[in-house]
């Protein structure tokens, strides 16, 4: 089990990292449009590695949405995208 959600800085490197990461992952497993533009909001959680929950807004065929997303930065620093919801 992990720890508390913290916020985290949205203009951190690890979470810009994360969030550039969650949305080419998201493109290229739903061969989509999906561009990033920023995140929103950010927190972090701290397990084997660590968690980053992230809302972000991105543009999907030209239309702007927003989306949370969950990244798992693993303890040898690669990344997997745990969640995806579009949240409009």
């Amino acid at each position: 089990m992990g720890g508390a959600w913290a916020p985290a800085d949205a203009f951190s490197p690890e979470v810009q990292e994360a969030a550039r990461f969650a949305v080419q992952t998201f493109a290229v497993q739903n061969k989509a449009r999906v561009l990033y533009k920023d995140v929103t909001q950010a927190r972090q959680q701290v397990v084997a590695g660590l968690n980053f929950e992230l809302q972000l807004q991105v543009t999907l065929d030209g239309t702007s949405r927003s989306v949370s997303a969950t990244v798992w930065r693993q303890p040898d620093g690669s990344y997997r995208l745990r969640a995806w919801e579009w949240l409009d």
